[in-house]
């Protein structure tokens, strides 16, 4: 079995026991082909609960007219304080509507040390978002019940979205709390960003 590497040179092809292709994740090679990017909140926040217009957490969006499908692969959570109320942790998507989306926390390429750029813009300060819907519940996150607080789970707090969220131009996804955790929450996203035929 033979295919080309990135210069079109043909080469034989390692594959497994199944016919799959081995030695190379399908993360790999769109971080090294430029296609993978990630951010993650540069300070804790607060959260908005949900259904609340003002979004608070962390937000990625990809632009209108960006050309490219935002492939949602990872989400994950942290909390370094008490969490203040009894609640959800989860995924909340909708338009872009009239958001002021900037390019802050840094959008990072996957293959650190490269000059890829995204085309994404992500937000952790606030926007208003108008009313996203919740589309993944991931994980609690607890209080303990009884009037106390204690630290959410223990990490790490990872959701595999695995592509079965994509954005189209004008479309957003978003961290979500039933209720609003405290100024405790960190973030982070990774996705895939492929051009549009």
């Amino acid at each position: 079995m033979y295919g080309k590497d990135r210069s079109g040179i043909p080469r034989s092809l390692r594959v497994n026991e199944s016919g799959q292709l081995s030695g190379v994740s399908n993360l790999t090679e769109a971080a090294i082909n430029g296609r993978l990017f990630h951010t993650c909140s540069q300070a804790s926040s607060t959260t908005s609960a949900t259904g609340t217009e003002a979004h608070v957490g962390l937000l990625v969006g990809n632009p209108p007219g960006s050309g490219k499908y935002l492939v949602m692969h990872e989400f994950g959570w942290a909390a370094d304080g008490e969490i203040a109320d009894e609640s959800t942790i989860g995924l909340a998507t909708g338009a872009i509507g009239n958001m002021a989306l900037v390019a802050a926390p840094v959008i990072q390429p996957s293959l650190v040390g490269s000059a890829f750029s995204s085309v994404a813009y992500a937000d952790q300060a606030g926007v208003t978002a108008g009313t996203l819907t919740i589309a993944r519940i991931c994980a609690e996150a607890d209080d303990d019940g009884a009037g106390g607080s204690q630290y959410g789970s223990s990490g790490p707090n990872i959701y595999n979205i695995n592509g079965s969220i994509v954005l189209a131009p004008g479309y957003v996804v978003g961290t979500d709390s039933e209720l609003a955790l405290g100024d405790v929450m960190w973030f982070h996203f990774q996705w895939e960003e492929i051009d549009i035929i």
